[in-house]
């Protein structure tokens, strides 16, 4: 099982009050976020970025709650 680890690499408790801010990040990214590959948006087969108008791919998903989170 993966361990969350504060900014200095300290373990970090999973709260209730921790998880409930997760689970609500998670919810709104998949809900703002309409998916699109890198192809359809950019024209090239890979490229990590935010979010763009609404739209993005896995990747961009992840960097969008990563961004939220932090």
């Amino acid at each position: 099982m993966a361990r969350l680890l504060d900014q200095y690499g300290r373990p970090v408790e999973l709260t209730r009050s921790l998880w409930a801010a997760m689970v609500d990040v998670n919810n709104v990214v998949n809900t703002i976020v309409t998916p699109r590959t890198d192809m359809e948006m950019w024209g090239v087969e890979e490229r990590w970025s935010y979010p763009v108008n609404g739209y993005g791919d896995c990747e961009d998903y992840v960097l969008e709650k990563r961004k939220r989170l932090m």
